[in-house]
Formats: structure tokens, C-alpha cells, sequence
């Protein structure tokens, strides 16, 4: 359960610190409460970033320095959340603001800057201070830009070194969460009764939330290939049938000389597998064109998800459906033209 706690009214870091310690006391005492912690930021919505300086990069201005992906927490949330520590220590009740400065490190960020080496015992600068944080742990990758996005580089502070105005309450139940949040509100007002509660909404609430526009969006996506195709089958049927009423009479001579009407076929159904033909390729010379040249435009607007742009299976499938479908609306045309009557077609085109 994620509950908002907007606490902008503190203006003193030291009571706005009281506060919250209070209240994570209270409700991890609530019965069929697992633990509590709080959070910056909530699971997949980055809320803060800031330019670091990694151990062992060179020294540039605070400007030309990479912004990472920085969250203020307490010390339990990533036992809350069930993030693995996979090295070093989580933050604990002694990381305080008269503490040494620390921090965790997710592995994404030790990959890209300290690949071949322990993260542990190393120092990052954080944005404008002046004393580097020690790194103390490294956290399991999670998703921290969204579900489709690909995992960046995180920065965890003890939230008591680095204040935040809003902070998010999370609590793990061991019962239905939503049985809980009564209890959860009153433990909150017998701290501050002035204190407003927001936004409060389950993990899985949350994640439907990040879900619905791009699930939105896809639909919308399926709606409109599935036109395009209706659209492309009956352009390639229209096409060929008005050929087929406009070659009648050649078609009547060609019989009436002993074509066949296995050769009939084979002439209608031949011609539109060339305007199909022509088309999936210059279709697929337009489609791999704006891949190479937009390939991040088109992988953010499409949504793709663990899909490269330049997706082979795809620009194999598509040319190959649309093979089957020209084949299949240049068929009735072309059976159509076997039923022309020689006579009668010469008749008319004289």
C-alpha cells in the first residue's frame, strides 16, 4: 500500500524527520502490518535526479556531469520492497544527518561506472556538495523508469542526511491492504491531525496506472493496423477487379484464340502479385528507412518492449501476411475473368 504524505509545511528538516520517524513507528506496530518505510519516489516514477560525480571519472563541471536517478529513503524500504541487497549493508537508524554521508548504489549504476571493481568503499559526489557520500551497498536492478523502459542508473540516500518535501509511506501487509488504510489514516493524524493523505492505492493500483496508456495506446495501434490491412485487401481486390472489367474484351480474344482459363488465371492472379509485390517493397525500404534513421522515436512512440526497432521476425511476418492476402484478393478477380464469355466480350468491344 503507497500513501502520499505532501509535508511541505515542515520547514525544519529535524521536526520534518520527527515526523515520519513517528509515524513509520506507529504503523509498523498496526497488527497484520509486516514493515513500513518512506520514500521520495514511488516503484517505477523516478521523482528526483541529480548530477553525480563517480570515483575514478574525471572532474567536470557540475553541468557536464551524468544526471542520475536519486531517491531519498528510510531504512526499511528496501526490505519493504523486497529489493535484494546483493552487497554491503541497507541504510540503518544510524545513518542519520550526524552520520557520515552514504549511499547504495543499484548494480546498473556500478556496471557503468566501476564495472571491473567492488562498488563497495567507493565515492560519489551529489550534485552541488561539496563531501562525497561512501557507497555502503548495492541493490538489486528494479524497475525505475517505467515497465517498458530500460533500467537506469540509482542512487539511494538515507533520507535523514537528504530531506524531501513529499514523501511517500509504504507499508507491506500481511492481510488485504485496503483493510488497513483506516487504521493507517488515524495513526497519521494522532502524529499531526493537519497532515493530508493522498493518493493512497495498492502496488497493483499503481502499476495498473503506469499500464493503462500505453495498453491505451497499443489498442488504439491494433485498431489501426487492423484497417490498414482491411484497407490494403480491398484496394488490391478493387484494383484488380476494375483491371478485369477494363481487359474484358482482351480477355474474351485470348480465350476465343484457346487460352485457357488455367492460363486466365494465371495472367490476373500474376499481375496482382506484381502490384502486391511492389508495394511490400517499397514498403519495407520506407519501414527499415525511419527505423534507422528515428530508431528511438519509433521504439518510445510504438511502445516497444523488449522489441528492437529493426525487429526481424516482424519485417518477415508483415511482407509474408501480405503476400497470402494479395494472393487471395487477386483470386476472385481472377476467377472472375475465366467466366468471360469470348462471344460476348468480342461483341461489346466492337
Amino acid at each position: 500500500m503507497n500513501i502520499s504524505l505532501p509535508t511541505v509545511k515542515y520547514a525544519d528538516a529535524q521536526k520534518q524527520n520527527a515526523f515520519f520517524d513517528e509515524v513509520l513507528r506507529r504503523v509498523s506496530a498496526l497488527p497484520g502490518v509486516r514493515s513500513a518505510a518512506t520514500s521520495a519516489a514511488l516503484p517505477l516514477i523516478p521523482k528526483r535526479k541529480t548530477p553525480v560525480l563517480p570515483e575514478g571519472q574525471p572532474e567536470v563541471a557540475l553541468g557536464q556531469r551524468p544526471i542520475i536517478i536519486i531517491e531519498q529513503i528510510s531504512p526499511k524500504l528496501l526490505e519493504t520492497l523486497h529489493i535484494p541487497v546483493k552487497l554491503g549493508r541497507a541504510f540503518t537508524d544510524a545513518d542519520n544527518a550526524q552520520a557520515p554521508k552514504v549511499i547504495i548504489v543499484n548494480e546498473t549504476f556500478a556496471r557503468v561506472y566501476w564495472p571491473t571493481q567492488n562498488p563497495i568503499g567507493k565515492h560519489v559526489v551529489l550534485g552541488r556538495g561539496p563531501v562525497p557520500s561512501e557507497v555502503v551497498g548495492m541493490a538489486a536492478d528494479v524497475k525505475n523508469n517505467g515497465l517498458a523502459a530500460a533500467i537506469e542508473p540509482q542512487i539511494y540516500v538515507p533520507f535523514a542526511q537528504i530531506s524531501w518535501g513529499n514523501m511517500n509511506l509504504v507499508v507491506r501487509t500481511a492481510t488485504d491492504p485496503h483493510t488497513l488504510i483506516a487504521a493507517v489514516r488515524a495513526q497519521i493524524a494522532a502524529v499531526d491531525a493537519d497532515q493530508p493523505v493522498i493518493n493512497v492505492q495498492t502496488v497493483e493500483e499503481l502499476m495498473d496506472g503506469t499500464r493503462s496508456q500505453p495498453h491505451s495506446m497499443l489498442l488504439l495501434l491494433t485498431a489501426f493496423s487492423i484497417t490498414a490491412l482491411v484497407l490494403a485487401t480491398v484496394g488490391i481486390y478493387g484494383a484488380l477487379a476494375y483491371s478485369v472489367a477494363q481487359r474484358r474484351g482482351e480477355l474474351g480474344i485470348r480465350v476465343a484464340l484457346g487460352a485457357e482459363k488455367s492460363d486466365i488465371l494465371r495472367l490476373v492472379v500474376g499481375q496482382g502479385a506484381l502490384l502486391t509485390s511492389l508495394g511490400i517493397l517499397i514498403g519495407t525500404i520506407a519501414g527499415v528507412a525511419i527505423v534507422k534513421i528515428f530508431p528511438h522515436w519509433v521504439s518510445s512512440s510504438l511502445y516497444l518492449y523488449k522489441i528492437s526497432a529493426l525487429d526481424i521476425p516482424t519485417f518477415v511476418f508483415t511482407p509474408l501476411t501480405f503476400v497470402v492476402i494479395g494472393a487471395v484478393a487477386s483470386y476472385f478477380p481472377a476467377y472472375g475473368a475465366t467466366k468471360v464469355d469470348p462471344t460476348e466480350a468480342i461483341r461489346n468491344r466492337a
